[in-house]
């Protein structure tokens, strides 16, 4: 009987570790923001940090800093232009629509909006805010 008494209490222990870890599970994908646990949230990363925008033909037209805001949800973009032109965009992967949404809006009224699929590593949002963005 002694025995069974060990095995029984080994089982008990392993139950209960193994119930601590699944209720540990259960509560960090709670607490995590739905951003992190989905890979399409991560899509523009490469985007984020401080960069120099230049005019099709090379010449320097502008600044940008890209930071992750709300929760890493967000993709913040803070643009100025050497002519004064300046500019802000929120970027975020919708999953309701399975699309990549920007929202940007500048200094002289203007308000642009792009609603696009990520697809391998082209995306026409990318394409298109380049072509608008060296006209100003």
């Amino acid at each position: 009987m002694r025995k069974h008494f060990r095995v029984s209490k080994l089982l008990i222990v392993l139950a209960a570790i193994a119930w601590f870890r699944a209720g540990e599970a259960i509560a960090q994908s709670k607490t995590q923001p739905p951003c992190h646990r989905s890979s399409e949230f991560r899509q523009f990363d490469f985007w984020i940090g401080e960069w120099e925008v230049h005019t099709p033909d090379g010449k320097l037209a502008g600044e940008s800093r890209i930071q992750l805001i709300e929760g890493d949800c967000v993709i913040f973009e803070n643009y100025t232009g050497r002519s004064g032109y300046s500019g802000k965009s929120f970027n975020i992967y919708n999953a309701s629509v399975d699309k990549w949404q920007q929202f940007w809006v500048d200094n002289q009224g203007g308000v642009l909006e792009f609603e696009e699929e990520f697809k391998g590593a082209k995306c026409a949002l990318r394409e298109a805010l380049s072509i608008a963005r060296a006209i100003r």
